[in-house]
């Protein structure tokens, strides 16, 4: 029985000494926002990529609107959402 309070013991104070380190989610929420920025950006600048191919009738410009809007958004999107707190989730 002492064994086992004394292995508890170093536990408790190895888990209390690393833990003030390591950075907490609510220290990088900047983070988040900076993503999300990046993802809202590229949805739009996909989007106009889009409207300019149909405008001008230039189809080359199809297939990089829709990576900046079905890739690049989401993958920034969801990026942005690990460093949400989790009230926002």
């Amino acid at each position: 029985m002492p064994l086992e309070n004394a292995t508890l013991l170093l536990l408790n104070a190895t888990t209390a000494a690393a833990a003030p380190s390591l950075p907490r989610s609510n220290d990088l929420w900047w983070v988040g926002v900076l993503l999300d920025c990046v993802a809202t950006l590229g949805g739009a600048s996909g989007k106009q990529l889009l409207r300019h191919a149909a405008v001008t009738k230039n189809n080359w410009f199809i297939p990089l609107g829709m990576f900046f809007t079905a890739v690049i958004d989401p993958i920034f999107d969801i990026s942005a959402y690990a460093f949400a707190a989790q009230s926002v989730t």
